[in-house]
């Protein structure tokens, strides 16, 4: 197994993280530090499967060329971007734009820096963070379909002359 591959296990093994987490969201609290753990396998996805890739180029004389992704995983890339806009524009308005939630005066409350927006249930409170590691799970897992589309449709190095 070389580190191509190797990024490529690593980059599937993100998704199955991603798709693991962001489920569980809707089922139970889920803390917000477990997030780290899918970025930390997309890091060492992109470290292992873009170092070889990248030794092969001299990026003086070889122009850099765009691929538009295809194929299903492009799709799926593009339907997990979709996802995490969904995800993101719904947190946006059922916060009201909050940065965070906190206790004021003895309520909970949505907050935006240290500025109080409103106060809110308990069970608003504690959706809170569920709400973050949703839009964050997704956003990874479409950052590491969008890696795998590259690193398995990279160009050979014929195609760069």
């Amino acid at each position: 197994m070389n580190r191509s591959d190797l990024g490529l296990s690593f980059g599937i093994f993100t998704l199955s993280v991603c798709a693991i987490i962001n489920t569980a969201t809707f089922i139970a609290n889920v803390p917000e530090y477990l997030v780290l753990v899918p970025f930390l396998f997309l890091f060492t996805a992109m470290y292992c499967g873009l170092s070889p890739y990248q030794r092969s180029i001299s990026f003086r004389t070889d122009p850099i060329r765009l691929y538009s992704p295809r194929g299903i995983a492009a799709v799926g890339g593009c339907i997990l971007l979709l996802y995490a806009v969904v995800v993101f524009v719904h947190m946006y308005i059922a916060t009201d734009g909050a940065t965070g939630v906190g206790i004021a005066d003895g309520r909970y409350a949505y907050m935006y820096k240290s500025r109080i927006l409103r106060p809110i249930t308990q069970a608003e409170y504690k959706m809170f963070p569920r709400l973050e590691v949703r839009f964050f799970s997704a956003w990874t897992a479409m950052m590491a379909t969008f890696f795998l589309v590259f690193i398995s449709g990279k160009p050979t190095k014929n195609e760069w002359t």
